[in-house]
């Protein structure tokens, strides 16, 4: 949670508006969808929602979750969701996922047709049969949090947490806990109506809270770029150094481009560095206009259709070459990137969790640099102040941000709750620095500092 926490009063605003149109847009799905309401147009969400997942029973799982959350009417029923487990054997990282994915999402709305990987994008009469209509929501969540073992069953993406507390209350589902892929869904809802088909491509180990509302001079356009990074200031650079930072040229300005007017700086892209040692950092440094030091830190991104198909095309001819290795959708994707990249990093071999088949992650660098260099790619970086940002990747960020931060900007510290005596839950102090969902307590129950109990049943007198 990085440099604008001072403002939560700003923040419970943003994400207590956003919660208000999410649960409209919920509603009015569903109605259109069961034919009750019959009048207008389906409310405008991404077409798609894709998970991935790291075997056929993690797969299986975020299925089921995904059908309780849409039985209970608590995500849109107006777009798809899909679920994608990663082919069997060695880890192929979040960028071999996200080909895998391309590839398996032509298959499933084309079965019986095949795209023409020897032709353009332009050319492919089948092209809008699949990327050239679809606007993807691709959250990586495959993998059973090693880092934080109480989510190894359920993954990140649908860990628990309290529900926002909203002004004014708005359903009986106030109470209820939330899970991460929900508060994706409500922090990324607004993109969706200046975002071209394409991709918008994430993590489930990062929660992300800023206005992207038009109304607010707060909008992002996609139309004139092939990529599109959402960056957040940080002035830790020891965060920096375990994530990606951005180096950056002058802003994006209206000569021959024509960016509407946002309270959000457009940015050229120079350089994407992945997990940073400190005279990278240096280079990253900016100041702000009170020439406060900061860096732009890497978050989600987006790609347009043209960018889809060139990754299926070059997924369907290096099949082989991508087998069996870990491809990363920043460090191998976003560092090939940036009138500034350089191929410095393609042999760099320290952020690998296997050394086992260097050679082919080397040649599949190159193979992927090479793709993108030749098609041009143009890349900006919208700078999201003020923002805030919730990594949850280890037990101390979840811990952190469960009983701090998240409570801070406006959600509950209880939700879901049975207190046969609530007068008798007693807590350290004043401010909750403890979170109870869904769980039975019986009275005299007492709380420690930065505690999380969920799904349990506490008996009298308990500490």
């Amino acid at each position: 949670m990085e440099k604008d926490e001072e403002n939560t009063e700003y923040f419970q605003r943003v994400i207590n508006d956003k919660f208000l149109k999410y649960e409209k847009l919920v509603v009015q799905s569903h109605s259109f969808n069961s034919g009750n309401d019959g009048k207008g147009d389906i409310p405008k969400f991404f077409t798609m929602v894709v998970l991935t997942a790291l075997d056929d029973v993690q797969k299986s799982f975020f299925e089921s979750e995904i059908e309780r959350l849409k039985n209970e009417k608590l995500i849109p029923s107006s777009c798809r969701y899909f679920v994608f487990s990663d082919p069997p054997g060695p880890r192929i990282g979040c960028g071999g996922s996200t080909f895998h994915v391309l590839d398996q999402i032509y298959n499933k709305l084309n079965p019986n047709s095949k795209l023409d990987p020897s032709k353009s994008f332009e050319s492919n009469p089948n092209i809008f049969n699949s990327f050239g209509e679809e606007r993807i929501l691709l959250i990586h969540a495959g993998g059973y949090s090693k880092r934080l073992p109480i989510h190894s069953c359920t993954g990140e993406i649908f860990t628990s947490i309290p529900l926002i507390s909203l002004k004014p209350e708005s359903s009986a589902l106030h109470h209820r806990r939330m899970t991460i892929l929900e508060m994706k869904l409500i922090s990324y809802m607004d993109l969706i109506h200046l975002m071209p088909p394409g991709v918008f491509t994430t993590s489930s180990d990062l929660l992300e809270f800023f206005d992207s509302d038009a109304n607010t001079n707060h909008s992002i356009n996609f139309n004139y770029f092939d990529f599109t990074a959402l960056s957040f200031p940080t002035s830790s650079l020891a965060t920096a150094e375990s994530h990606g930072v951005f180096i950056v040229g002058d802003k994006v300005n209206s000569g021959s481009v024509s960016i509407p007017q946002s309270n959000y700086q457009s940015k050229h892209l120079l350089k994407y560095i992945h997990k940073p040692n400190q005279q990278s950092l240096n280079n990253a440094l900016l100041h702000s206009d009170k020439q406060e030091k900061y860096i732009l830190m890497d978050a989600a991104y987006y790609f347009n259709a043209k960018i889809a198909f060139l990754f299926y095309q070059f997924y369907s001819h290096n099949k082989d070459l991508l087998s069996n290795i870990e491809i990363d959708a920043y460090g191998d994707i976003l560092q090939c990137l940036g009138a500034q990249s350089d191929d410095t990093w393609i042999e760099n071999s320290s952020n690998l969790r296997s050394v086992e088949h260097l050679s082919k992650i080397i040649q599949a660098r190159k193979e992927i640099k090479h793709l993108l260099s030749n098609a041009g790619s143009n890349v900006q970086v919208i700078e999201l102040s003020p923002s805030l940002w919730m990594h949850i990747g280890t037990t101390e960020e979840y811990l952190n941000h469960m009983t701090q931060n998240l409570i801070n900007v406006g959600h509950r510290a209880l939700a879901g709750n049975y207190f046969a005596d609530e007068s008798k839950i007693v807590g350290q102090n004043s401010t909750h620095s403890y979170v109870c969902i869904n769980s039975i307590f019986q009275s005299n129950v007492s709380f420690g500092q930065r505690g999380v109990v969920e799904f349990s049943r506490i008996g009298k007198n308990v500490k």
